[in-house]
């Protein structure tokens, strides 16, 4: 207000202080990735307590078309690259708490195994085989080389599981 009686040509004002509690905006940590063809529910990054409100995908690489059926993500079909989900409350918060909060999933391509060409030999002779497409290599026998040397007695299929960095696998025989 503009003056007082008791102090002529000194300006007062108020200021109301109240108690601002934020929401509840945790999320549990998200997993640092996920191979092409996961699922994953949103739901699962929500920590107990969290104030009601819904997800949306608020950034995904050039070329993702991914949509939320409900909290589910499917990166199927998607291309590889970072994903930033975003949580934002039903009801919106005062104007001192966050208004939203987001976590950020990288998809990894999953590797294309290939175990190499098909081979006949004869009895007693060595076959090698060579897998390619990941960089850790599991074979049907054991073996974790890309590649190995047999010598089998009879007919046989032999099929190896590769993985790349991000624990995404494929098998081929």
């Amino acid at each position: 207000t503009s003056g007082s009686e008791d102090c002529p040509g000194i300006a007062t004002t108020s200021i109301e202080v109240i108690e601002c509690n934020c929401p509840n905006l945790s999320l549990n940590a998200a997993p640092s990735s996920l191979c092409q063809g996961d699922m994953f529910n949103l739901n699962t990054l929500e920590t107990a307590g969290i104030v009601a409100g819904s997800w949306s995908i608020s950034a995904q690489p050039i070329g993702g078309t991914a949509t939320l059926n409900g909290t589910d993500f499917d990166s199927n079909n998607q291309p590889s690259g970072n994903y930033t989900f975003t949580y934002t409350p039903t009801t919106p918060p005062n104007v001192s708490c966050p208004a939203d909060v987001s976590e950020t999933i990288f998809v990894s391509n999953v590797p294309i195994a290939n175990a190499g060409s098909d081979q006949s030999i004869c009895e007693g002779e060595m076959a090698t085989l060579t897998a390619s497409g990941g960089t850790n290599y599991i074979w049907s026998d054991g073996s974790t080389t890309a590649d190995i040397v047999l010598m089998p007695t009879a007919t046989n299929t032999y099929s190896v599981t590769v993985s790349n960095a991000n624990a995404c696998s494929a098998t081929d025989e």
